[in-house]
């Protein structure tokens, strides 16, 4: 394969993780299917193609725990505040004036903030990583963990 054409199949499989945003699972699906029908042509694409894959597994994975924990975060936050004490009637005596003014909403604002970072970190990845797949250099995603070998 020529050199010009395995870095364009690089760089493309390394975009293909923004299938993702198209699709459930397509930052997965897509890289997988591009980096079977390429890694036979050369080492190269089938290194770049394991890096991608195994980045957007760690990735998803990632996501899940922190999602998890989030919910978790909030749902406790949330109803340590709300008296469950004898009956369920008491519900529409709920404050959730105070609940506000008492800026419990900090909380859920700031796991908000840190997905936000999360997905910028991903995109800025994913770019870098296409970029210099495209000029044949080889690149390891950070904190990416070693599913596929």
């Amino acid at each position: 394969m020529k050199k010009n054409s395995e870095n364009t199949s690089a760089f493309l499989i390394h975009l293909s993780a923004f299938a993702n945003y198209i699709f459930p699972f397509g930052g997965i699906i897509v890289p997988l299917i591009l980096w079977q029908t390429k890694k036979s042509e050369s080492n190269y694409l089938d290194e770049q193609g394991k890096e991608v894959v195994n980045f957007n597994i760690s990735y998803l994975l990632y996501q899940f725990v922190f999602a998890t924990i989030s919910v978790l975060i909030v749902i406790f936050s949330f109803f340590k505040h709300i008296p469950f004490l004898e009956h369920l009637e008491h519900l529409d005596s709920i404050n959730f004036e105070a609940f506000i003014e008492e800026r419990h909403f900090i909380i859920p604002l700031f796991i908000f903030s840190i997905c936000g970072f999360f997905a910028t970190l991903k995109f800025i990845l994913i770019i870098t990583g296409a970029l210099k797949a495209h000029k044949g250099e080889k690149y390891a995603y950070p904190f990416t963990i070693s599913f596929i070998k």
